[in-house]
């Protein structure tokens, strides 16, 4: 009975070093990809230069990134599971 106390104890401690590591990289992930989506607006920018026809043609794309990052981010270490 002991053992199976000690063993579900440890269950639960790796269980929150799991959760405790994948809020981590899920924040680096969002810092990171806050900065791409900046990245890629002010490319955007650059490359439009002005004009709006290039302009209109690039922001769907960059929604479209900064939309997928976001998911990315958000779904990042949904479906791991850790067990022994």
């Amino acid at each position: 009975m002991q053992e199976q106390a000690e063993l579900d104890v440890l269950k639960l401690v790796a269980g929150a070093k799991k959760q405790e590591y994948t809020a981590l990289l899920r924040k680096h992930m969002a810092e990171y990809g806050m900065q791409d989506i900046a990245d890629v607006g002010r490319l955007a920018q650059e490359l439009a230069d002005g004009d709006p026809f290039i302009a209109a043609a690039l922001i769907p794309i960059v929604q479209e990134f900064a939309r997928q990052t976001a998911r990315d981010v958000r779904d990042f270490g949904r479906g791991l599971e850790y067990e022994r």
